[in-house]
């Protein structure tokens, strides 16, 4: 893909037509992937006010209106699904040649691990001193440690937010 940037500019008096003007985006990138997975990761999000808002899963308890959205489980797994894909895309371009595994690990531990431990962070101060989960066991010292490392699918702590489950599983596939 050509980035439209350093296209040069049309000629006059051509008797062909313009090339539709394409999207300004990092080479490989596939245009609309990340408004997909945008719009799955709202679906998940409708899903859980859903829940919320209508209890009692897999009743469903909801208007007329509202009970599309007892289906946004389908739309974890598509977000992960297309999050692979994407993960996929730019390897899979290059022939599945890496620099180094060291380096493609280091990017993306750079790009995933300062905003979830960021959203750690919060949930334990949430959890601790404003209101803990219902029926979940408490957080502690074993909690931050295994939730740190993005492994709280493989132990049983105690849990300062229950979609975590989720990035672990991306984060080891």
């Amino acid at each position: 893909m050509t980035d439209i940037r350093k296209r040069p500019p049309p000629t006059t008096g051509s008797a062909a037509p313009a090339a539709p003007a394409m999207a300004a985006s990092r080479p490989g990138r596939v245009v609309g992937l990340d408004g997909i997975r945008g719009l799955t990761a709202l679906f998940v999000v409708l899903h859980h006010i859903f829940e919320r808002a209508w209890p009692g899963y897999p009743a469903d308890h909801a208007p007329f209106w509202a009970a599309w959205m007892i289906y946004g489980r389908f739309a974890v797994v598509m977000f992960i699904a297309l999050s692979g894909f994407s993960l996929g895309i730019g390897p899979a371009r290059s022939g599945w040649r890496f620099k180094s595994i060291a380096t493609y690990a280091h990017r993306r531990a750079w790009r995933i691990l300062p905003p979830y431990w960021a959203a750690l962070g919060f949930s334990l101060v949430m959890t601790w001193y404003v209101l803990a989960q219902p029926g979940w066991a408490l957080p502690n010292g074993k909690s931050v440690v295994v939730y740190g490392l993005l492994v709280q699918d493989a132990f049983s702590v105690g849990s300062p937010n229950r979609a975590f489950w989720s990035i672990a599983i991306e984060a080891q596939l």
